[in-house]
């Protein structure tokens, strides 16, 4: 079909659009932690909004990727859960998955992991995995998490503070 306007249904004409400068800063006013001055000035340099917004964007993914540290402490922490698991089902496989796994994840991320082969019926296997870690005290928060859909043990690992 084709569609027609009456001059009652065509609107205005607007003027064209006006480039959009930045703003610098007021005084005392502060920049993004992931904006250094130095990257601020880049970003005015670049006339594009849409490739402004790009580049703060490439600045933002840069600032929030884990350091060579926080992935060593994560590493290690998934090693130290593994022993557990495999403490309990030798013959068994942990694997991680989500956000960890893809190297997605933020600071604040939990850990997902799963035991493959295990022959365990799941609540049993979470509440042995649960009292394991306790009787170890390498975690805190310990909750198994029976009745979801998905059950589950959720809990803090002690040494690296981070969720699982």
């Amino acid at each position: 079909p084709v569609l027609t306007r009456t001059p009652s249904q065509t609107s205005t004409p607007r003027p064209p659009p006006t480039p959009h400068t930045p703003k610098t800063p007021a005084p005392g006013e502060k920049l993004p932690p992931w904006l250094s001055e130095p990257a601020w000035q880049r970003i005015l340099a670049i006339r594009s909004p849409l490739l402004r917004l790009h580049q703060e964007i490439v600045d933002f993914t840069r600032y929030m990727q884990p350091s060579k540290q926080e992935q060593a402490m994560r590493e290690a922490a998934v090693d130290r859960v593994r022993e557990v698991a495999m403490s309990i089902w030798p013959n068994g496989e942990m694997a991680v998955f989500g956000s960890y796994a893809t190297g997605l994840y933020l600071p604040s991320s939990d850990i997902d992991a799963v035991m493959l082969n295990t022959n365990a019926v799941p609540v049993q296997g979470l509440k042995a995995m649960a009292a394991a870690l306790t009787r170890k005290n390498m975690a805190k928060n310990v909750q198994v998490i029976a009745k979801a859909k998905v059950p589950i043990v959720k809990f803090t690992e002690i040494e690296s503070d981070l969720q699982f």
